[in-house]
């Protein structure tokens, strides 16, 4: 009898009603997907389409929906910025979550920011949770407004109710992305393409700050296209201006730990030797930008380096405030990157993603890197074994191959720059 073999039961059997428990699982996955995201969607551009608004002969206000990530939202300001070159009256609003809105704030061309509240959802009915969340806030916020174009960059599979809250915007122009660009996109969006009145296709891979600059063609914008700026908004943290009235003359380099998957966090021990070699070349303060995930390594970091300045816990606008401080950022591709480069901070990205892996993968810096010219990118040549075509593991793993005195060189090459 095979080690796995229970008596009384076969192995066969059991292989059986895992397949049922899995056909079951999708089948109800599929059904909230079609009446939480889908349904409602599809309804709210289908009535849209019968209501054939007029389109007004000159753009006067635009609505942009970004309901995804930090990232996702600094790589929205190329776009943003280009509008407004085009456009230097029109009314520019931001519809985005609650945890994203600082960001455009930060924008001077952004006129307004509308924040979508965090909603708590049950884990069986998130889609529908946030399906009821999105059409009350679009019944408050939305209603009566008058924008004559409504754009949604989300080129991925849209979860987030961006879609629908662009169809129920009631703008008379919306344009977006058609809805195979990603098997993904085509299970959870497939019909989203008839929400909107221009539709792009997937095109070629390229950035995604391109991607989302794209959406202004239609609208007859052609400017070029710069990479995102924020204006800071803050004072900076107490504790980096005391340390930078101790020593102001060091260059301040600032280490970035937060990663969304623990693959894509360097670890410690890394960034110790790095700023160790950095430092057998030349003064640098060290400023540690940690969240609750990454506490340990900020607190192995200062173990070993103890005059570097620890920040937790800020808003993104005082994350801001501080980067503008800093002449250099290293870490990973993340959020807190972002901002750096938006912020004028030269980059060092710590990337697991393999030179020859698959440009298209979720975490390709081919797609989401810092959209800046000041920017070196470090990431393994090739994935270590399984890992060919992206980092698949769940623990930092492809991102060990990044030497700490490749890092340090890299740093201090932007440095004499």
């Amino acid at each position: 009898m095979p080690p796995e073999a229970k008596p009384g039961v076969s192995t066969r059997s059991s292989v059986s009603t895992r397949s049922s428990g899995n056909t079951l699982r999708r089948l109800l996955q599929d059904l909230q997907i079609f009446v939480g995201l889908r349904a409602p969607t599809l309804l709210a551009g289908w009535l849209a389409r019968r209501k054939k608004l007029p389109a007004s002969p000159q753009l006067r206000s635009v609505l942009i929906v970004r309901l995804d990530g930090i990232g996702d939202a600094v790589l929205t300001l190329p776009l943003i910025e280009r509008l407004r070159r085009c456009f230097p009256v029109a009314e520019i609003t931001v519809l985005t979550r609650e945890e994203l809105a600082d960001v455009f704030r930060m924008s001077p061309a952004v006129n307004q920011v509308l924040a979508l509240p965090r909603v708590v959802r049950r884990p069986r009915f998130q889609l529908v949770s946030a399906c009821l969340a999105a059409c009350r806030f679009a019944r408050k916020e939305l209603k009566g407004r008058s924008f004559d174009a409504a754009l949604c960059p989300r080129w991925d599979a849209d979860v987030s109710m961006a879609t629908l809250l662009t169809v129920l915007s009631g703008a008379p122009i919306r344009i977006g992305y058609e809805d195979d660009t990603t098997p993904d996109r085509l299970r959870f969006n497939r019909g989203f393409d008839k929400a909107f009145t221009q539709v792009l296709p997937a095109g070629p891979l390229q950035h995604e700050a391109l991607r989302a600059a794209a959406l202004s063609v239609p609208l007859g914008c052609t400017a070029e296209i710069t990479p995102p700026h924020l204006v800071p908004q803050a004072r900076m943290p107490e504790a980096l201006s005391l340390h930078l009235r101790q020593d102001a003359e060091a260059p301040v380099i600032a280490i970035g730990l937060p990663a969304g998957a623990p693959k894509r966090r360097w670890p410690a021990a890394s960034f110790i030797a790095a700023i160790t070699a950095m430092r057998r070349q030349r003064p640098v303060s060290i400023v540690i930008f940690s969240d609750p995930s990454t506490r340990s390594t900020a607190e192995a970091i200062l173990a070993a380096v103890p005059d570097a300045v620890p920040l937790e816990r800020l808003t993104l606008i005082e994350v801001a405030a501080a980067l503008s401080h800093c002449r250099v950022f290293l870490g990973s591709d993340t959020g807190v990157g972002h901002i750096a480069a938006a912020m004028g901070c030269a980059m060092v990205t710590l990337s697991p993603h393999p030179e020859d892996g698959d440009p298209a993968h979720p975490n390709s810096p081919d797609r989401f890197r810092p959209f800046t010219d000041r920017a070196l990118l470090l990431r393994p040549a090739h994935g270590l074994p399984g890992c060919e075509q992206g980092c698949e593991a769940q623990e930092p793993h492809c991102i060990l191959e990044i030497e700490p005195e490749r890092a340090a060189a890299a740093v201090l090459s932007l440095l004499n720059t």
